[in-house]
């Protein structure tokens, strides 16, 4: 203390206030470091999370760039798809013309696919599987079973197999015929036509058909002895008075009948 009687702080007080002042300042120090490693954080967090967002939410206009080109892409790929089909369609219709066609099935078969036709359009096709190392008989087939086959092979095969698969194949096309023959009568009946089919075998080879013209009442009886072929064999037409007309020149008869 000097002599007007103020306190005069020795060397030791003087060291204690400078310690508490750095201590004070490095209390601030800490403080101000761990807020701007929280901002630092929260910078990083945020930076993350635009990040992000900007990966889910582009910018539009390259977005429909990018939508656009790949609609090309889709538009190109769709169109050079759509000529392909159409290239391998054409060359199963040129194979289809044929009437007939040769396959591999599986591992130990041969096929042979007979086509049918009516009125410029395909109808089913009908399949023929012959074990490769035997064409002596059918393994498979998809015909008909009133197709006689068993007879055709004993017939034909081996040695004469381009004939026995035409005469199949002339068999399934006389039936798909006649059937879509008397398909068009049972039309003409749906249509209000007074024409109606009475009976009718499984190979639509032998068929009785009920017609009235000219107030009479006529019984048709269609038969097909030859199943390689669409056209009637025997023809029976009669009324209620017996036979009209068979056959020959039925033809003829029913025009003099009628008139």
């Amino acid at each position: 203390m000097d002599g007007d009687g103020t306190f005069l702080p020795d060397q030791q007080n003087r060291l204690k206030a400078q310690i508490k002042i750095l201590k004070e300042r490095l209390a601030k120090a800490n403080e101000k470091q761990k807020r701007l490693k929280r901002e630092l954080l929260e910078e990083d967090i945020s930076y993350l999370v635009v990040t992000k967002l900007a990966n889910t939410f582009t910018d539009p206009t390259i977005t429909a760039k990018r939508d656009i080109s790949n609609a090309k892409q889709d538009i190109f790929d769709q169109m050079r798809q759509a000529v392909k089909n159409n290239c391998i369609q054409e060359m199963i219709s040129y194979h289809r013309l044929c009437g007939r066609t040769i396959f591999n099935f599986k591992r130990n078969h041969v096929g042979i696919r007979l086509e049918t036709f009516y009125d410029r359009t395909y109808k089913e096709p009908y399949y023929l599987l012959f074990l490769k190392d035997d064409f002596s008989k059918v393994d498979r087939h998809t015909l008909p079973p009133f197709i006689p086959i068993h007879e055709l092979e004993k017939k034909f095969m081996p040695h004469n197999i381009e004939t026995f698969i035409r005469i199949v194949h002339d068999c399934v096309q006389a039936y798909v015929t006649r059937r879509e023959q008397l398909n068009e009568i049972n039309k003409l009946t749906e249509e209000g036509y007074d024409i109606k089919i009475l009976s009718e075998n499984m190979s639509k080879s032998d068929v009785d058909i009920k017609v009235h013209i000219s107030s009479r009442v006529l019984r048709v009886n269609i038969k097909y002895e030859n199943k390689t072929s669409a056209y009637p064999t025997q023809v029976n037409i009669t009324d209620e008075r017996g036979i009209i007309e068979s056959t020959d020149d039925y033809e003829e008869h029913i025009t003099k009948y009628i008139s």
